[in-house]
């Protein structure tokens, strides 16, 4: 556009000091418009063979790589890994650069545009923390009464404290879910936004449920819980942001769960926070990775109580390999006794209670596909949990068998100071 040329008009280029013919007529094919003049005059798209010819008979001078997929600067990392590949395989004649070193000045441009950014972005942050400051500050001044007669009646402090802290605390993530659906997918990734049934699995644990918001029923079906929820995808990030409904014998509001949840996935490792607030604050932290052969995962979780005075934490850590047929599974765990491991009993989130002292456990299953096609399969189970008053162990295996339906034999038996339970169990699951 800048050239002034129209398609089907002839362009003449000059490549003077080149191993080519150093000059050649075109015939314009296309027109591309840039935002930027400058580039448009200084551009030009040929064919490989045409460069060729002009300027590198049987060679090449220069050759660019685009990346689709990488779009920001935060990406920059991503190349990296091929800059390096590419100076090994192209050897110390020839120069491998990244956009930085072919265009300094916008690099540096960029540089100073990012501190800027921050600090702008901090004073409307510091600013409209003081508005909504002052905001809860004269809500709470005009309830002076209400407090007092709630006191009167036998309420403590802390107990008034904590129902102020939960109310501002929905309020507070409910507007952050809210406003991050709102204002980042105009410029930022893709959103799916659902309602009704929702699967919220947390967890990162394979053998343990250290916390979950999801009743867990037998053979580790998920019940979902009731609500809406947002997730945001932008390069390698996930941002989750949910309000759903626990069904527990507790007034309706306080059954209300806002829940916010950020993940980031890295090369060879991920990790998730999560933030929420479910009869006191909940914040938790997950992770994968690949150390070698051997996959190490984890989690951990602190919970609070409604007066944000008591906390109690959950947590597990366990390693996943691969055998020669068949993988294998080994798990550390710290959690309550109302949370049953390997997932084979209805488990309500009855973990949420800070008061309820937890118990390590160690928990091991290996799995191993059976038959030429895989329609088989053999699990092996054990775990043993470390109550203060003694040691309780289990042990299961199973059988399933695919075919039109998922047919599923298993056999259990848990061993402690009480006798010992032997079951035996048969499912049945159809697709459709």
């Amino acid at each position: 556009m800048a050239l002034k040329v129209g398609l089907g008009d002839d362009v003449y280029v000059y490549a003077p000091g080149t191993d080519g013919y150093g000059a050649a007529a075109y015939t314009v094919q296309g027109l591309l418009d840039f935002s930027d003049p400058n580039r448009e005059i200084g551009a030009a798209y040929l064919s490989l063979a045409a460069a060729q010819e002009l300027a590198a008979p049987d060679g090449l001078s220069r050759l660019e790589l685009h990346y689709s997929k990488i779009n920001t600067v935060a990406e920059d990392s991503l190349i990296a890994p091929d800059l390096n590949a590419l100076r090994r395989a192209l050897g110390a004649g020839t120069k491998v650069e990244a956009w930085r070193q072919l265009d300094p000045g916008l690099a540096g441009m960029l540089n100073f545009i990012a501190p800027m950014m921050v600090v702008v972005s901090l004073i409307f942050f510091v600013l409209a923390g003081l508005l909504v400051l002052n905001t809860v500050y004269l809500s709470t001044l005009e309830r002076v009464r209400e407090f007092g007669v709630i006191l009167s009646l036998g309420a403590k402090g802390r107990q008034v404290m904590g129902m102020v802290t939960l109310e501002r605390l929905i309020m507070c993530l409910t507007g952050a879910a809210l406003g991050l659906a709102l204002g980042a997918t105009t410029t930022y990734g893709d959103l799916d936004l659902s309602f009704g049934i929702e699967r919220l699995p947390l967890e990162t644990a394979r053998l343990s449920v250290p916390y979950s918001v999801e009743t867990v029923g037998v053979r580790g079906v998920r019940h979902g819980v009731p609500g809406v929820r947002g997730v945001l995808y932008s390069g390698n990030w996930r941002v989750q942001g949910a309000v759903f409904y626990s069904d527990t014998e507790r007034d309706f509001l306080e059954n209300v769960t806002p829940l916010v949840s950020v993940r980031r996935a890295f090369d060879s490792f991920d990790l998730e926070a999560h933030l929420l607030y479910q009869n006191g604050l909940v914040t938790g932290l997950g992770g994968s990775g690949l150390v070698g052969d051997v996959v190490v995962y984890g989690e951990a979780w602190l919970l609070t109580d409604s007066s944000l005075t008591g906390f109690s934490g959950r947590g597990a850590l366990g390693l996943n390999g691969n055998l020669e047929r068949g993988t294998w599974t080994l798990e550390a765990a710290y959690l309550t006794p109302g949370e049953v491991s390997l997932k084979d009993d209805d488990v309500a989130p009855a973990q949420l209670s800070p008061t309820v002292k937890p118990r390590p456990a160690v928990l091991g299953q290996v799995a191993l596909p059976l038959g030429d096609e895989g329609d088989r399969s053999l699990s092996l189970t054990g775990n043993a949990f470390f109550d203060p008053d003694a040691v309780r162990s289990g042990i299961g295996a199973s059988y399933t068998l695919l075919a039109d339906a998922e047919l599923t034999l298993g056999a259990a038996a848990r061993f402690g100071p009480e006798p010992a339970v032997a079951t035996l169990s048969l499912g049945v699951k159809g697709f459709f």
